[in-house]
């Protein structure tokens, strides 16, 4: 099955318009989209739940079919038209042309592109039961583990400096779990590239922007020897470095705009009663 490559275009509705008229003309803007392609996915640069999606469609080179759109396009993630979908008000969200079928959850949309496009290349699943659990595992540890926390190092912990360094040193132990699990050969679930690398690319653009310069850390590589050969693994694709790029390139919007003193966290790290440096 042979798709034509097409870049995905990101647009926004206009902040002008009323709340009521963002969710009539946005609405009309996704079945207008939908006329065209496949599938909207709604989501936006710096979501690495949502990079994992497109890291799917740009390997798999089915961007023609999949227009992004930002949740805007249904006047917001927590507007009515939006919780429809997604009862969770949360992105990644997948649309399709039946009204019936909405898919949420970036792992199960991840999986059901692979799915509809198996024919392809690359299969984002391996096929020997081996590869397929190291592949489970590290998606795991990603959503179960990782996931919940992730804001410690960009969200408002209010005064609570305790908590973000508890979420702080647990990043540090997901990483070690990681690097037990992980094959880095030189992917991590073997020699193929799978969904647990699409799943932890963007979040490591995460580490690695924002745990040096903001926490102190120093190589997060250092202690992870397998991890190193997988991250420069996905350096050698060119759906990775695309992903790369866009979410990358979100964080430093972020650091212009001052994010990180604004939800505290220059601030947290300044107390030294606290271990941020691993």
């Amino acid at each position: 099955m042979a798709m034509a490559m097409a870049s995905i275009a990101l647009k926004r509705a206009s902040p002008r318009t009323s709340t009521r008229t963002k969710a009539s003309g946005t609405a009309s803007m996704v079945e207008q989209a939908l006329q065209d392609r496949t599938y909207v996915l709604l989501d936006a640069p710096v979501s690495n739940h949502g990079a994992r999606v497109r890291f799917v469609v740009y390997a798999k080179g089915v961007e023609r079919d999949v227009q992004l759109l930002s949740p805007s396009a249904l006047g917001g993630m927590r507007t009515p038209e939006y919780l429809k979908h997604n009862p969770f008000g949360k992105m990644p969200l997948l649309l399709t042309r039946d009204p019936k079928t909405a898919i949420f959850e970036s792992d199960a949309i991840a999986r059901y592109l692979n799915d509809v496009y198996v024919e392809c290349p690359p299969n984002l699943v391996p096929k020997d039961v081996e590869s397929r659990a190291k592949m489970d595992m590290a998606i795991a540890i990603h959503d179960h583990h990782v996931s919940p926390i992730q804001g410690c190092m960009y969200r408002d912990y209010g005064e609570d400096v305790g908590r973000r360094a508890q979420h702080v040193q647990e990043l540090n132990r997901c990483l070690d779990a990681l690097e037990q699990v992980a094959v880095a050969t030189p992917f991590l679930a073997g020699k193929e590239v799978s969904l647990a690398d699409a799943t932890w690319l963007p979040t490591f653009v995460f580490f690695e922007y924002i745990l040096p310069a903001k926490f102190g850390w120093n190589d997060l590589f250092q202690s992870r020897p397998k991890l190193k050969v997988w991250w420069e693994a996905m350096h050698q694709l060119p759906a990775g470095n695309k992903v790369q790029e866009e979410v990358r390139g979100a964080l430093q919007q972020w650091d212009e705009g001052g994010r990180w003193e604004k939800v505290k966290v220059t601030e947290h790290v300044r107390d030294k009663n606290h271990q941020w440096k691993f």
